[in-house]
C-alpha cells in the first residue's frame, strides 16, 4: 500500500486473512497494527489500527479496494491539517519485479515505458502508485518494493 504520509502509523504490507470472512468479504491484516475490512452496513472498506480504532481510513467501495482510490483518513496524527484528510491510496499485489497499474493489476516491470500499453486501464506511462515518474531514465531500482 501506498500513499499514506511518511510516519503514517499504517502498515504498508497486508497478508489476506483467509478466515474468518467479514461481511461476506475477505479481510487483511497489517503485518504490524492494521486491518483492513469491509462494512456492509456503510458499503465501504475500512483501514484501521488495532492499538487505536480511532484512527482509520474509509472507502465507498463495494468491490475489493484495489488500485487507486481516494480514501478518508480520519485523526492520523501525521497529517497537521485537521482530523479528516482525503488521500489517494494505492492498494495491490504486485511484486518487486512489476509495475502497478492505476486498477491494481500488475504488469512486468520492463513493459513499463516501451511504447506499448499493457495495463486494462493504460496507466502504465504515467503513474508510479501515488506519483507521477516520467519514462526516461528508469531502472529497476526505481520502482517503489512490494506494497
Amino acid at each position: 500500500m501506498t500513499g499514506f504520509c511518511p510516519g503514517s502509523k499504517f502498515d504498508t504490507q497486508y497478508s489476506w486473512t483467509q478466515f474468518p470472512m467479514l461481511d461476506g468479504r475477505y479481510t487483511f491484516s497489517g503485518y504490524t497494527d492494521t486491518r483492513l475490512f469491509y462494512v456492509a452496513s456503510l458499503d465501504q472498506w475500512r483501514l484501521q489500527l488495532y492499538s487505536n480504532s480511532s484512527i482509520y481510513a474509509t472507502v465507498n467501495q463495494t468491490e475489493y479496494p484495489f488500485g487507486t482510490l481516494e480514501w478518508t483518513v480520519f485523526n492520523e496524527p501525521c497529517y497537521l491539517d485537521g482530523p479528516t484528510k482525503s488521500v489517494s491510496l494505492n492498494i495491490n499485489a504486485c511484486n518487486a519485479f512489476e509495475f502497478n497499474c492505476h486498477d491494481g493489476s500488475c504488469v512486468e516491470i520492463d513493459q513499463r515505458c516501451d511504447g506499448r500499453v499493457h495495463c486494462p486501464d493504460k496507466s502504465g506511462t504515467t503513474r508510479v502508485a501515488s506519483f507521477y515518474t516520467p519514462c526516461q531514465n528508469l531502472s529497476i531500482s526505481s520502482y517503489p518494493r512490494r506494497v
